[in-house]
């Protein structure tokens, strides 16, 4: 929780580092849980058969995915850091255990 998310361009080179080190038939494994699922989304195999020629439309995509992400993980974390009940699946997407478990139990009720 305590790292600078990395910005979408950052992610795309980590992408294409990926790409030639791991190759079609790998897995990649990223540090960034955004990329790990903007990847997952787009398909790792689909990444690395795009033609040479579509590579721009590619990285324009992913940005666009990638920023959206973020985003969304930046909203789930203040909503939960502000004490608004979120659903536990959208906290477990922005990649916040730890804050869930902390949170819950703060929020229980006395039995």
């Amino acid at each position: 929780m305590g790292t600078k998310p990395i910005d979408s361009a950052t992610a795309w080179g980590k992408v294409q580092k990926a790409i030639a080190a791991v190759g079609y038939t790998g897995v990649p494994d990223f540090d960034d849980p955004v990329t790990q699922r903007v990847v997952g989304r787009f398909g790792w195999k689909e990444i690395c058969q795009t033609p040479t020629d579509d590579t721009s439309i590619l990285r324009a995509q992913f940005r666009k995915a990638y920023e959206s992400e973020a985003a969304h993980v930046a909203e789930v974390k203040e909503f939960a850091a502000s004490g608004v009940p979120v659903h536990q699946k959208y906290l477990a997407d922005a990649g916040m255990k730890e804050l869930t478990e902390g949170l819950a139990a703060r929020l229980k009720m006395p039995g």
